[in-house]
C-alpha cells in the first residue's frame, strides 16, 4: 500500500511526463522528501524484474550464455549505479554548477520519474521474455521509448534546475554517456 506522499510523488512524475509543470508541486521538497525519493528504487523492483526477464530471454539464447546469477548481479549493479551516480556527481558539483538550491528538487523529480521511465521498458521486456515480441521489434520499440524518455528527462532538468535548453541537453547527454560507460564496465566485470 502506498502512502499519500508516495502516491503524490508518482502522480507528480506522471504529470511531468504529460508536460504539466504543475506536477512539481506534488513533490515533498523537504530534506526528508529528498531521502524518501530514493525509495522509488524499491517501487521500481517489479519493473526491474521484468527488464531482467527480457534480458535473460535474449542472453540465454546466445551460443555461450552467461550464468543467470551473473546476469542478476550485473543488472542489480547497473540499476543501483544508474540510480545513484548522477545525484552523487551533481551533489559534488552543485556549487560549481550554481544548483545548490535547485539540486534537491531535481533529484526528487528524477528519482520518482524513474518509475515512469521504467514502466514502458518493463512491458517491452516482459513481452520479449514471453516471446510475444521478437528481438528486432522489441529493440525498435525500446529505441522509441528511449527517445521519449530523453525528452522527459530534459524537461525535468529544465523545469527543476531552471537551466536553458543547451545546459539541460548537456546534462541529459552526460547522464546517457555515463550510464553507457557504467553499464559497459559492469557487463565486462560480470561477463554479461
Amino acid at each position: 500500500m502506498l502512502d499519500a506522499r508516495t502516491t503524490a510523488a508518482i502522480a507528480g512524475a506522471v504529470e511531468l511526463f504529460l508536460g504539466r509543470r504543475d506536477g512539481l508541486r506534488r513533490f515533498d521538497l523537504s530534506v526528508d522528501g529528498f531521502w524518501h525519493s530514493f525509495s522509488a528504487a524499491l517501487y521500481g523492483v517489479p519493473f526491474f524484474l521484468c527488464l531482467m526477464a527480457g534480458d535473460w530471454a535474449v542472453l540465454s539464447a546466445m551460443a555461450e550464455p552467461p550464468t543467470l546469477s551473473a546476469v542478476i548481479l550485473s543488472r542489480i549493479a547497473d540499476f543501483t549505479l544508474d540510480f545513484l551516480f548522477l545525484p552523487i556527481v551533481l551533489a559534488l558539483l552543485a556549487k560549481r554548477l550554481g544548483i545548490t538550491r535547485s539540486y534537491t528538487g531535481f533529484v526528487i523529480a528524477r528519482n520518482w520519474s524513474t518509475l515512469v521511465m521504467l514502466a514502458p521498458q518493463a512491458v517491452i521486456s516482459l513481452l520479449l521474455g514471453f516471446r510475444w515480441l521478437d528481438q528486432d521489434l522489441a529493440s525498435l520499440l525500446s529505441l522509441v521509448v528511449a527517445g521519449v524518455m530523453l525528452a522527459y528527462e530534459y524537461r525535468i532538468a529544465r523545469w527543476t534546475l531552471g537551466w536553458d535548453g543547451a545546459a539541460a541537453a548537456g546534462l541529459v547527454a552526460a547522464d546517457v554517456v555515463s550510464g553507457l560507460v557504467l553499464v559497459s564496465l559492469v557487463n565486462g566485470l560480470f561477463g554479461t
